[in-house]
């Protein structure tokens, strides 16, 4: 993807009374251009996983744009202090996003906002409402806090905010077209006929949402007052989730439930293609995705029940041992399947990085299981978070389950281990690279059944981002 900023930006240069000179202008654009930046890139990357917080990361990137292209324009008390600002709100957002995908700790408010827009489907506007939403009425009274609403003189930072205020508020309906075009551009004017909590999402809404977070601001700043500013800034955000999918009619809720899978239907996932990455560290993990994964594969799958009586004994639930068996009986009659890999790596996100993959496994041209995948790099330049959602057979809103996992990169980046919970058992897969690193053969097995990878490598990333 080209420069965010430069997609919007008009203006010739700063007022002559807006900053110390055109340097300020330029390291200040330059930190803002960074934010979006690295917000299409989480875009991005939640594209490739279809999970739907791609929606209010692309237009937070695109929000961040059209504030550099208007802080030129525009007279400001202290324009560094609006830029530490952004800094400070977006913070709060990747810090949310990463501390979910890896597994940590995160607040009731976030765990509730992300595991309601990916559990379900939602139209665009819904994942949007949600995420902005939360995002301004629980990160940005914390992030002014932390800044300070005053300057070190006593002067309010008010007039500046409400400067802001101005450019969002302006800019949320072209941006809302953007993104419906970008995401659901067949049946968006669908979308709009529900009017559902699209308030928010409005010049008034942003206004007053951006006001309610002053306001709790200057809560958070009264020590009499802070607890219950805190209490409540935690609470609204799940309040909004509830009213939004959860209405207290039933029926209006399988009316709005059913409306939203329809729009949903139209719903469009872009196949940007990551960065080019600058050079990676020597750890086992970052090896592993980015120097050996990174890229497509294919090769054959094969999968049995090596214990009948392990099998019925164990305690599995009726509709895993169906798959189970339907999976074993297939495979046993066709032989080998089809597998295809596709990696993708993002070195730069979190704290040591990130990479996607998509696995699908197929007989005959249908698909018996799919697979997506996020490895979350640990610092320690071993251990991987595994987040996943994965689909048994052709159907796609049946038997699909969510899970996270563990694994260990070893041997330098040439072996790793994964620790599976898999139709209700659990499994340990070895995968073993060649000495070519462009061969993996795995072996993954649990007390009652084996199955085995052999794939091959057949092209190296796309090293271009649109």
């Amino acid at each position: 993807m080209k420069n965010r900023v430069a997609r919007f930006h008009q203006g010739k240069g700063p007022p002559a009374n807006s900053f110390n000179g055109a340097d300020q202008y330029a390291e200040l654009l330059a930190r803002l251009t960074a934010i979006a930046e690295r917000l299409h890139a989480y875009a991005t990357r939640y594209e490739r996983l279809k999970d739907s917080r791609c929606v209010f990361s692309e237009a937070y990137s695109l929000m961040t744009a059209i504030i550099a292209n208007e802080l030129p324009k525009r007279h400001w008390d202290d324009a560094e202090w609006v830029v530490r600002l952004a800094e400070a709100f977006a913070r709060r957002y990747f810090d949310a996003m990463d501390a979910y995908d890896g597994g940590r700790a995160l607040g009731s408010a976030w765990t509730t906002l992300i595991e309601e827009i990916r559990s379900r489907y939602s139209s665009v506007l819904e994942d949007l409402v949600c995420a902005m939403t939360g995002h301004i009425i629980h990160d940005l009274p914390l992030a002014l806090r932390d800044l300070g609403i005053d300057s070190a003189s006593g002067a309010s930072r008010l007039r500046d905010y409400h400067q802001v205020n101005d450019i969002l508020g302006d800019a949320i309906e072209p941006i809302k077209a953007m993104i419906e075009k970008r995401y659901d551009p067949w049946l968006r004017w669908l979308d709009r006929l529900g009017q559902k909590h699209e308030e928010p999402i409005t010049n008034y809404g942003i206004r007053l949402s951006r006001a309610a977070a002053w306001y709790n601001a200057c809560r958070l700043a009264e020590p009499n007052s802070a607890n219950d500013a805190a209490q409540s800034i935690e609470r609204s955000p799940i309040a909004f989730v509830e009213s939004v999918f959860r209405p207290p009619w039933v029926s209006l809720r399988l009316l709005l439930r059913v409306f939203a899978t329809l729009v949903s239907i139209g719903r469009i996932w872009p196949r940007d293609r990551p960065r080019p990455a600058g050079p990676l560290r020597d750890t086992p993990n970052q090896q592993y995705y980015f120097g050996i994964g990174a890229g497509r594969w294919k090769g054959t799958f094969a999968y049995s029940v090596i214990d009948w009586r392990g099998f019925w004994a164990a305690p599995l639930g009726g509709r895993n041992r169906i798959l189970a068996i339907g999976i074993a009986v297939i495979t046993g009659v066709f032989r080998n399947a089809r597998i295809w890999s596709v990696i993708d790596g993002y070195p730069d996100q979190t704290c040591a990085g990130v990479a996607v993959n998509e696995v699908r496994i197929s007989l005959l041209g249908m698909t018996l299981y799919l697979l997506r995948e996020m490895y979350v790099l640990d610092p320690d330049g071993s251990d991987v978070h595994v987040r996943c959602r994965e689909r048994f057979g052709p159907i796609p809103f049946l038997f699909n389950v969510d899970k996270a996992h563990p694994a260990r990169i070893s041997q330098g980046g040439m072996h790793a281990t994964y620790y599976i919970p898999l139709l209700g058992a659990e499994w340990t897969g070895e995968y073993s690279v060649r000495a070519d690193r462009a061969h993996i053969e795995s072996v993954l097995t649990c007390p009652w059944a084996r199955a085995t990878e052999s794939i091959d490598k057949v092209s190296a990333p796309a090293r271009q981002n649109g």
